[in-house]
C-alpha cells in the first residue's frame, strides 16, 4: 500500500458524505496523511462492512 492521498482514498468508503467536515474524501486524505485528521472522524469507515477498509488504513498509516 502506497503513503499516499490516493493510496489511503482507495482504502476510505469515498462517500463523500462530508460526515468529517470535509467536501470530500479525497479533500479527507490528503488532511489525514498532514495529520490534520484523525481515522476516527471518518463514521462509514467504522462500519462493519469497512472492517477491511480500516484494518488496511491501519496499516498504511503505521507504516508511514
Amino acid at each position: 500500500m502506497k503513503l499516499d492521498s490516493m493510496g489511503v482514498l482507495k482504502e476510505l468508503p469515498r462517500t463523500n458524505c462530508k460526515e468529517c467536515g470535509e467536501p470530500t474524501c479525497m479533500a479527507f486524505a490528503a488532511k489525514l496523511l498532514k495529520g490534520q485528521r484523525k481515522l476516527e472522524e471518518c463514521k462509514p469507515l467504522f462500519s462493519e462492512e469497512n472492517a477491511q477498509r480500516r484494518k488496511n488504513l491501519l496499516a498504511i498509516l503505521q507504516a508511514g
